[in-house]
């Protein structure tokens, strides 16, 4: 075998483990269907996981909330007997200006909206939990076929 021969020899074999190697590059890069199913799965899985934290952090939240919205409900119940001595007083004395009696409605009625916001709020954050948790578990089955 010449030079030549060996020399262009040498290049087919080098253009072929260049082709081999791009292919394997290609198939590495783009992969099967299933393995670039397999990981769009699982970071769509992690992202909806991280989502549902978010949630439960806001869900957390809310029940502060409305464990001190609860608190002040108390307290204000608390104001009643105050307040009734109050009006009894004022009832005596002919007087009708009572501000206690007006602020006390209005907290109730701040105390009724805020109670009514947060239960909204409540059950959207529980709704929203419940459908990311399907959606997790979707892709959990999906993931497990792949496998």
């Amino acid at each position: 075998m010449t030079d030549q021969q060996h020399s262009h020899r040498d290049q087919r074999h080098s253009q072929y483990q260049r082709s081999h190697q791009q292919h394997y590059q290609d198939r590495q890069q783009f992969g099967h269907p299933e393995v670039q199913r397999r990981e769009f799965l699982w970071r769509e899985r992690v992202k909806l996981e991280l989502q549902v934290q978010a949630l439960l952090a806001r869900a957390e939240s809310l029940e502060q909330a409305w464990r001190a919205l609860q608190q002040r409900k108390a307290n204000l119940q608390h104001q009643k007997p105050k307040l009734a001595a109050q009006i009894v007083l004022s009832g005596l004395a002919r007087s009708r200006s009572l501000p206690a009696e007006r602020l006390f409605h209005y907290e109730r009625e701040r105390i009724v909206q805020e109670e009514e916001r947060l239960r909204q709020a409540i059950i959207f954050c529980q709704g929203d939990l419940a459908a990311l948790q399907a959606q997790i578990e979707v892709i959990q089955l999906e993931l497990s076929f792949l496998q």
